[in-house]
């Protein structure tokens, strides 16, 4: 019986088994390979055909070293932690770039002429250029720049339906552009990197500025006070009462010291 073992990431299959049923599978891949985004540098492979060792012994020998640490890094730890603002997190570098640019030009969004966007993982935006909806929103970086560049912030308030509609919001998404000729990132962890945005007025000044780690990132660091303000912003949306919010968010502060989920969870209904 023979094995495949595939990696996403990487768009790579390991097939081991008979030569005859090789030849079969590789078939079937040559039918339904597709082209597809190269997300990481080529990596060199090499085939050995097992003539009297058994696959699986093999396997056993080899495994330990491909697997030596893992686990020892997460990433939820050095990259993503906490969400601060809706919305896809990849993203939230660009936003918080384009914020702190307008903040910098004390930017009118009437006197926009373009805001370029520059960082290796974007030859285009992905997602609806303009969003209708909370799904839309959150795949948007065209939305996320326009409106960080229109308020001179992003936050949970740009996930309503009126942000959403906000028609000056609507006329800056069509002045974001994507830079051609980005600088390549010096490694292979493109979600280490964030990105730099360059606002330019119609005098033709220029307002630029970038954010490698968004706010809630793991190398930033989480401040309670990130924590609470989300809290409080978001729980109110269930219809919570307001004393149960305090409560909660206090069992939340002292959660290691929680005997049962039930004093929590008491104070969520």
């Amino acid at each position: 019986m023979g094995r495949i073992v595939y990696d996403d990431s990487t768009g790579t299959v390991v097939m081991t088994d008979t030569p005859e049923k090789i030849k079969e599978m590789e078939e079937i891949i040559r039918h339904e390979e597709l082209p597809t985004i190269v997300r990481l540098p080529a990596v060199s492979s090499e085939v050995f055909d097992l003539e009297y060792a058994a696959a699986d012994k093999v396997s056993e020998k080899i495994s330990p070293a491909l697997t030596k640490d893992l686990g020892k890094f997460w990433d939820i730890t050095t990259d993503m932690a906490i969400k601060l603002v809706p919305g896809g997190h990849p993203h939230h570098a660009a936003a918080e770039a384009a914020a702190n640019a307008a903040i910098a030009g004390n930017v009118n969004p009437a006197d926009v002429a373009s805001i370029m966007v520059s960082a290796a993982k974007y030859r285009t935006l992905p997602g609806p250029v303009h969003p209708t909806d909370l799904i839309g929103v959150a795949h948007s970086p065209a939305y996320f720049l326009a409106a960080a560049v229109a308020d001179r912030g992003y936050g949970w308030i740009h996930a309503s339906p009126a942000k959403v509609a906000d028609p000056v919001i609507g006329q800056l998404i069509d002045k974001v552009a994507v830079d051609p000729n980005p600088q390549p990132y010096p490694d292979r962890f493109p979600h280490h990197h964030g990105a730099t945005v360059t606002i330019t007025l119609k005098d033709g000044r220029q307002f630029s500025d970038h954010v490698d780690f968004p706010r809630g990132s793991g190398p930033r660091g989480i401040e309670w006070a990130d924590v609470d303000s989300k809290y409080r912003t978001l729980v109110p949306l269930c219809k919570l009462a307001p004393e149960k919010i305090e409560a909660s968010l206090e069992v939340v502060h002292e959660f290691e010291t929680v005997k049962t989920m039930s004093e929590l969870t008491s104070l969520l209904s």
